[in-house]
């Protein structure tokens, strides 16, 4: 027969962790989205041709927005021009 303390021990030996990182986790996903790539999506505010290069320049994924159309300038420099940044989810923005 098993004794109550018994019991107790082998259910707290069973709990490794109560916070552990989940698959869903926040900080999981982004740990597993930069360790697989150095690329970031640059979002620049304000079309700025000499940051867009820099960036683009270092492999990164540019987009810009700004009140003029940019748009034939921007895809010169290998920049995606957007209407909406928000809908872009990018990692940085830039203003």
């Amino acid at each position: 027969m098993i004794s109550a303390a018994a019991t107790c021990l082998f259910v707290l030996h069973h709990i490794k962790a109560i916070d552990a990182a989940l698959p869903s986790d926040y900080e999981a996903l982004v740990s597993n989205k930069y360790s697989q790539s150095d690329r970031l999506k640059i979002a620049i505010v304000g079309f700025g041709n000499f940051l867009s290069k820099a960036f683009v320049s270092e492999g990164h994924l540019v987009s810009a927005y700004s009140r003029a159309d940019y748009l034939h300038t921007a895809n010169s420099l290998g920049v995606s021009f957007f209407q909406n940044l928000c809908e872009q989810d990018p990692d940085v923005l830039v203003q």
